[in-house]
Formats: structure tokens, C-alpha cells, sequence
């Protein structure tokens, strides 16, 4: 602990106000009296507010640290807390994309929940990319679980803020796997294009959504379509890879 509380000590000392410490001190200092983990964040969360108003680099450390430790009570009340400043949720936004991105996708659900409750009459980005995590996070081996995930994301896979066929791509792959369809959805929207595109990542993107795409109408007994869409498959793949037989393999040994 040594150094870092030293300011606040010899603030103590000469009278003069204290400077709220930060998660990290505070963490230190329960693992030096051998306490668990968060043992004081219950105490910790009115150190978050300074004038009435949310010190938001602090709030944001203090809610992320709850959601590692499943301290889900105490981020319920911070975000009720919450409720009253303004623009609160691009703060619990930026708390879910830090959860997801670290690995701690079940974590980051809460967070992304309360955005899409907020901004659900807003058609926001944060709104939109919300869905899609959840729907990334939520797609298993439950077939009915998906295929209510898919529904539920279909309706937002427009509004993403960037063309993300994974997005499409995903709900085929589940439709495969797990034998619902999802031929409504396909219908509402135009297939995925590559036309003038140059960035190797999204043309594998699509060569794989034609794939799943060629797989799921021949799973539907339309083997026109499906074979059309695998040929369709082929063609991106040559200018790739046009030293490999990338696509026999792919196609040979893929898992639907």
C-alpha cells in the first residue's frame, strides 16, 4: 500500500480536505486488513459523485469492478442512481463494450440491457450495436434460445452503424446448426455485396455467408439456390486465394 495514500495522509494530517481515493487504493487497502474483495464498495459508491454530479472516469472503474465481482445489487443501485444525470447511458455503454472486449460478455449483458431500455425509442447506435452484442453473447446450443435471439435482433441488424455481414452471417449459421427458419429474414434484406470491396476480412466474411447460405437452402430442398449460392462462393474465393484449394477444403471440412 506504501505510497499511495500519502496525499490523502498528509491532507489528513494538515486539515485539509481529502481527495476521494480511487478503486485501486481502496482495493489495496481491503486486501492488506484481509478483508474480501469490494468488502467497502457499498461505502465507495458516494465517492463517485462529487457536487451532485457523477464523476464518470471513477463511476465507470467502480461499476466494472462490481460486474467482475457479480456485485450485481450494488450495480442496480448505482444505476438508479444514475438515472437522474444526463447522457448516464453512454456511460453504462462504454462500461458494457470494456466488459465485452475484455472477455466478460455475461458481465456486459446488464449494461447492454439497460442501454436498450433507455434508448429504445431513440434508434440509436449505442441502441443498435447493443442488440448485437447480446445477440453474439446469447446464440448457443439452445435452438429455441435462438431462434429467439435471432428474432429479437432482426429488427436492428439495419441500423448498426456499419455493415457487418457477421451479423447475417451469425443468424444463418444458427439457422444450420439448429434447423429453424429463417427465410422471412432473409427476405427483408438485400444480400451482403463485395462489389469494388478490397479489405480481405469482410470478402472472407461474405464467402462464408454464401456458404452457410448454400447450406441452409439445400437443408430447405431448394438446390437451385443453394448451388447457385455456393458457385457464388467459389467466385469470391478465387481472386483470395488463387494458388489453393481453399474452397474445396472449406467446403470438404467446415462445420455447418
Amino acid at each position: 500500500m506504501g505510497g499511495s495514500h500519502v496525499g490523502n495522509l498528509s491532507a489528513s494530517l494538515r486539515g485539509k480536505t481529502l481527495r476521494p481515493i480511487t478503486i485501486k487504493q481502496l482495493d489495496k487497502l481491503t486486501e492488506v486488513l484481509g478483508l474480501p474483495e469490494g468488502y467497502y464498495y457499498e461505502y465507495y459508491l458516494a465517492e463517485c459523485f462529487y457536487k451532485d454530479r457523477v464523476a464518470r472516469p471513477r463511476m465507470g472503474t467502480f461499476l466494472y469492478r462490481c460486474a467482475e465481482l457479480g456485485k450485481i445489487e450494488l450495480i442496480m443501485k448505482a444505476i438508479d442512481m444514475l438515472a437522474e444525470c444526463s447522457r448516464y447511458t453512454e456511460l453504462l455503454f462504454s462500461v458494457a463494450e470494456n466488459l465485452y472486449m475484455n472477455g466478460l460478455l455475461e458481465e456486459s449483458i446488464l449494461f447492454y440491457e439497460e442501454v436498450i431500455e433507455e434508448e429504445k425509442y431513440h434508434h440509436s447506435d449505442r441502441l443498435a450495436i447493443s442488440h448485437y452484442r447480446i445477440f453474439r453473447i446469447t446464440i448457443g446450443t439452445d435452438a429455441e434460445e435462438n431462434y429467439k435471439a435471432v428474432i429479437r435482433f432482426e429488427g436492428f441488424r439495419k441500423k448498426l452503424p456499419y455493415d457487418i455481414p457477421e451479423g447475417l452471417l451469425l443468424i444463418t449459421k444458427a439457422a444450420n446448426t439448429h434447423g429453424f427458419s429463417i427465410d422471412h429474414i432473409l427476405e427483408q434484406f438485400p444480400e451482403p455485396s463485395v462489389e469494388n470491396d478490397v479489405n480481405v476480412v469482410r470478402i472472407e466474411y461474405h464467402i462464408e455467408f454464401y456458404y452457410q447460405k448454400g447450406i441452409y437452402e439445400l437443408n430447405q430442398q431448394r438446390f437451385t439456390t443453394g448451388l447457385e449460392s455456393i458457385l457464388h462462393c467459389l467466385s469470391l474465393s478465387i481472386p483470395i486465394y488463387p494458388y489453393k484449394k481453399t474452397l474445396y477444403i472449406y467446403i470438404v471440412c467446415s462445420p455447418v
